[in-house]
C-alpha cells in the first residue's frame, strides 16, 4: 500500500494539533500543513512515535502566526519541517525535537516574551536531539530572559552525530551545539546575565 501525501489549508483559529491528529487517524504518514495568514495556535500535543511519520507545516512568511500555547514536540518522526512561520512560544513552553530522523527549520520567525531563567536544558527554546539530518537555514531567534530583552538560551542541539547545516540565521540567545558533558544545556559558569 503507497503513502499519501496530504496538504491541508489551515485557517485562522484552527487547532494545528487537532488537524494532525485527525490525519494521523486516517492514516496519512506524508502530511502538508500550509498555514493561512493570520493567527493560528498550538495547545495539545502532538501524537508521538508515529513511524514513518513526516510532517511538514508551512505558512506566508511573518503574516502567519502559531502561538504555541503548548510545547511543541516532535518524538520520533521520520521528518518534521517548520517553514515561513511566525512562532511564538508562551512562558515555559518550547520548540522540542527528539529522536527525529530529519529536522528542518526554514524562514522562520521564533520568539519569546518571557524563557524562564534556568541553567536546565528545559531553558532552551529550542532544543534538538538525536537527528541525522538538521538544517537550520533563514530563520530568526530570539530568547529573551525573564521578559527583558537580555538573552537566553536560543538553541540547544544535545547530539553532535547529526548531519548539521546551520546557514543564514539571525539568533539572539545562547547556542549550545553538541550539547554538553553533564547532558545539561549550559552550566552556571556560562550562563551570562547580560542586564
Amino acid at each position: 500500500m503507497g503513502e499519501t501525501r496530504c496538504e491541508v489549508i489551515i485557517y485562522p483559529g484552527e487547532e494545528v494539533a487537532t488537524v494532525v491528529r485527525d490525519l494521523i487517524v486516517k492514516n496519512h504518514l506524508d502530511i502538508c500543513l500550509c498555514l493561512q495568514p493570520g493567527g493560528h495556535k498550538f495547545s495539545i500535543p502532538l501524537p508521538i512515535g508515529i513511524e514513518g511519520l513526516r510532517l511538514q507545516i508551512s505558512g506566508c512568511g511573518r503574516g502567519t502566526r502559531l502561538v504555541l500555547a503548548e510545547s511543541f514536540r516532535a518524538i520520533l518522526l521520520a521528518a518534521v519541517t517548520l517553514r515561513n512561520i511566525d512562532i511564538v512560544v508562551m512562558q515555559g513552553k518550547r520548540i522540542e525535537f527528539d529522536q527525529c530522523i530529519e529536522v528542518t527549520l526554514d524562514s522562520c520567525h521564533i520568539s519569546s516574551a518571557d524563557v524562564p531563567k534556568t541553567v536546565a536544558t528545559t531553558g532552551a527554546l529550542c532544543f534538538i536531539q538525536g537527528a541525522n539530518r538538521i538544517v537550520l537555514y533563514n530563520n530568526v531567534i530570539k530568547a529573551r530572559l525573564d521578559g527583558k530583552q537580555n538573552p537566553g538560551i536560543a538553541i540547544v542541539i544535545n547530539d553532535g552525530r547529526a548531519d548539521t547545516r546551520l546557514e543564514d540565521n539571525d539568533i539572539l540567545g545562547v547556542i549550545s551545539l553538541y550539547g554538553l558533558t553533564d547532558g545539561s544545556a549550559l552550566n552556571g559558569d556560562e550562563m551570562r546575565d547580560f542586564t
